[in-house]
């Protein structure tokens, strides 16, 4: 990390001395898992009640609404503004369809103004807070999951790259969302996964129940991290730490490398015996044999 400082510690062993993690996660978004006193879920930090919406957004919902239509809202995150032509058209054609509206952040002019409204940015915490707002079509970014489980929205997720793809794994076993492929899934495929996740009321009532969950015990990740930064540096957190985070990794694992070689061990034990007991077995056989000719 450090190349040319060598009274700088690696940064392996800087984790290993904090005295605090600090960790966007939670048992009700990610799976549950066991931790030590001094690493802290704080949940997602992008969440929070949502804003009154602006314009344009604001005149199309309200619209939608106003004539007993939902909305969808439709978005691949900062990164992902233009898609391969195929897959806009693909998009295109299911979102005509839908038995909702869409407002999509796309980097192009809208091919349905009336049915599809296209924006370079969206204000997504505010969308999905809106009560119009049936579903969400993601690529299953973090922050993403964690405001659309914040605002209890049903989601199809459509991971693209990097975590995204365990994002998405994860939130279907939980049963937040459909997973589809874009590059596989034809426009027909695409159309009936949304239209199933607006009418799945089964996994509405599952986030309605996850979301007043996570609520209750992460009102505010921001001000909870911020806490504990506070409170390190001024009380220190040594006293959170586990002793076995001082030991070296090799230590650590000691109890796992000393089963491994014990089964390994004991597996040649059991082929050496069983080799010597047909060796046995093969001389004695041939000693039998030898005084039968005999």
């Amino acid at each position: 990390m450090f190349p040319t400082d060598h009274n700088v510690p690696a940064a392996n062993e800087l984790m290993s001395q904090a005295e605090v993690y600090i960790v966007q996660s939670d048992p009700i978004n990610d799976y549950p898992a066991p931790t030590v006193p001094n690493l802290k879920l704080i949940g997602g930090v992008s969440v929070s009640p949502s804003k009154p919406l602006q314009e344009p957004f604001k005149s199309f919902v309200e619209k939608s609404e106003k004539a007993g239509v939902g909305v969808a809202v439709l978005s691949f995150g900062s990164l992902v503004m233009n898609l391969p032509e195929i897959a806009e058209r693909k998009i295109i054609s299911a979102l005509r369809r839908l038995s909702v509206n869409t407002i999509w952040r796309a980097n192009m002019t809208s091919p349905d103004p009336d049915k599809i409204l296209t924006s370079t940015w969206l204000p997504v915490n505010d969308l999905l807070g809106h009560k119009n707002v049936r579903v969400f079509i993601s690529h299953s970014g973090a922050n993403s999951l964690y405001e659309a489980l914040y605002h209890a929205v049903p989601t199809v997720c459509v991971p693209l790259f990097y975590d995204q793809y365990f994002n998405a794994d994860r939130a279907e076993d939980k049963g937040y969302c459909i997973r589809l492929d874009i590059i596989k899934a034809s426009a027909d495929d695409l159309f009936n996964v949304i239209e199933q996740v607006v009418s799945d009321k089964k996994m509405k009532s599952k986030l309605n129940t996850a979301s007043e969950i996570y609520r209750q015990l992460y009102k505010n990740p921001r001000q909870e991290g911020a806490f504990w930064l506070d409170h390190v540096l001024r009380y220190g957190g040594e006293y959170m730490r586990y002793s076995g985070q001082k030991l070296p990794m090799t230590l650590l694992i000691a109890d796992y490398i000393l089963v491994f070689l014990t089964g390994v061990l004991s597996t040649l034990g059991i082929l050496l015996l069983v080799y010597f007991i047909k060796l046995i077995y093969r001389v004695r056989f041939r000693k039998e044999n030898s005084k039968k000719y005999e």
